[in-house]
C-alpha cells in the first residue's frame, strides 16, 4: 500500500513538470514570449516555468520524505504539505480563481470540494474527475498521510528545533525561488499574488505569511510553550503599532 501511494506520489510530481515543458497551457506559453523577450535563455525558462508552483516544490519535499523517513525530512514535508492545505483551501473558499489561470468553467469543476460527477445538467469529463482527485491528492491527503506515517513508524519530531528551522529555511528557499520564477516568467505561480503587488500589499502578505509558517511549525513541534509566548508577544506588537 505504501509502495502504491509513494508511486502515485511520483507520478504526481513528474507529470505537472512534464505537462508543463511538452504541452504548456496558453498563459504559460504567453510568459515564455514574456521570457524570451527579456533574454532569458531556454533551460532557465523551461526550469522556472516547471518549478513555479508551490505544489511542485511540496511533493518534491514529500518524496524525501517518504524515501528517508527521518524526524527532520518528515516534519518538512508535513510543514509544507500543511501549508499548502491551508492556502489550497483557504483560497479557495474565497475564490477559486485566485488559485489558477485557466478557464472559470474548467477551475468551477476541479477546484472545489464536489467532484465533477455526473448531473443532470452534465456528463462525467474523466479528465476533469482525474484532475479532481489529483488535486485533493496534493492538497488535502497528503498532510493527513504524513501524519499516520509518523505514528506508524514512530517518527518523533516533538521539540525538535533543528527540524523546525529546516523546515523554516526550507519556505524561505521557495520564496527567493518563486520571486525568481516571477521575474522570469513575469506572472507569479498564483494569480491573487499579482492583484497584492498592484494593491501594494505583497510585503504585508509576506510578513502575514511569516508569522503564519512559525505558528504552523511550532504546532507540528508540540512546542506549545514556544507557542503561547510568540503569540503573546506578537499580540503585544500588533496592539503597539496599532497605538502609534
Amino acid at each position: 500500500m505504501e509502495s502504491a501511494i509513494f508511486l502515485i506520489t511520483y507520478v504526481s510530481f513528474l507529470i505537472p513538470i512534464v505537462n508543463t515543458i511538452v504541452n504548456p497551457f496558453y498563459f504559460q506559453k504567453v510568459a515564455t514570449l514574456h521570457a524570451k523577450e527579456q533574454g532569458w535563455n531556454i533551460l532557465i525558462i523551461l526550469t522556472t516555468r516547471a518549478g513555479l508552483y508551490l505544489t511542485v516544490y511540496t511533493q518534491f519535499w514529500i518524496l524525501i520524505a517518504l524515501i528517508y523517513m527521518t524526524p527532520v525530512t518528515m516534519f518538512i514535508g508535513q510543514s509544507l504539505s500543511w501549508i499548502v492545505f491551508y492556502l489550497y483551501h483557504g483560497i479557495n473558499f474565497i475564490n477559486p480563481m485566485n488559485l489558477t489561470y485557466h478557464p472559470r468553467k474548467f477551475v468551477e469543476q476541479v477546484v472545489s470540494w464536489k467532484p465533477p460527477l455526473k448531473t443532470p445538467f452534465r456528463s462525467t469529463n474523466l479528465f476533469n474527475l482525474i484532475v479532481w482527485i489529483g488535486l485533493h491528492l496534493q492538497h488535502t491527503i497528503f498532510p493527513f498521510y504524513l501524519h499516520y506515517l509518523t505514528y506508524k513508524y514512530n517518527i518523533d519530531y516533538s521539540n525538535n528545533l533543528y527540524a523546525v528551522f529546516y523546515s523554516f529555511i526550507v519556505m524561505g528557499v521557495y520564496v527567493i525561488w518563486h520571486l525568481f520564477c516571477w521575474h522570469v516568467q513575469g506572472i507569479p505561480a498564483y494569480p491573487f499574488l499579482t492583484h497584492l503587488r498592484q494593491k501594494n500589499l505583497e510585503k504585508l502578505w509576506y510578513l502575514v505569511g511569516f508569522h503564519f509558517v512559525i505558528i504552523v511549525n511550532t504546532i507540528l513541534a508540540s512546542m506549545w510553550v514556544e507557542l503561547l509566548f510568540y503569540c503573546i508577544g506578537l499580540f503585544v506588537m500588533i496592539m503597539m503599532i496599532l497605538s502609534l
